[in-house]
């Protein structure tokens, strides 16, 4: 098995959801999943939040509100999924960088690559 790297995100935003960050490329991304008993894997099924500069967008499940991954204005051209929310991951297992997000202008062009 092999396990990402994480950020461990100290924005509000992301530290109240517990998120952790693993970016993937779009083209490597398939959402897969199941609401209300129905199997999907299209995006027309998750709600879309957008908020202060209304660039990155934040998808959710409208059922359980899960937030499962978002486009991030810091790599527009990735997918930044939530680590817990995929099944069968280990995250003890996953390096974490932490990452500043409070001071997120000064400090995100240590994550761009």
């Amino acid at each position: 098995e092999i396990y990402p790297l994480s950020l461990h995100d100290a924005l509000p935003i992301c530290t109240k959801k517990a998120f952790m960050h693993w970016f993937v490329d779009k083209e490597n991304f398939k959402l897969i999943g199941q609401s209300e008993g129905k199997a999907f894997d299209d995006e027309a099924v998750v709600s879309e939040y957008r908020f202060g500069t209304k660039t990155a967008r934040h998808m959710f499940c409208p059922d359980c509100g899960c937030n499962p991954y978002y486009v991030a204005r810091s790599h527009p051209n990735q997918i930044d999924v939530n680590l817990r929310c995929l099944d069968n991951v280990d995250i003890t297992k996953i390096t974490i960088k932490d990452f500043d997000g409070r001071n997120w202008e000064k400090n995100i062009s240590q994550i761009q690559g």
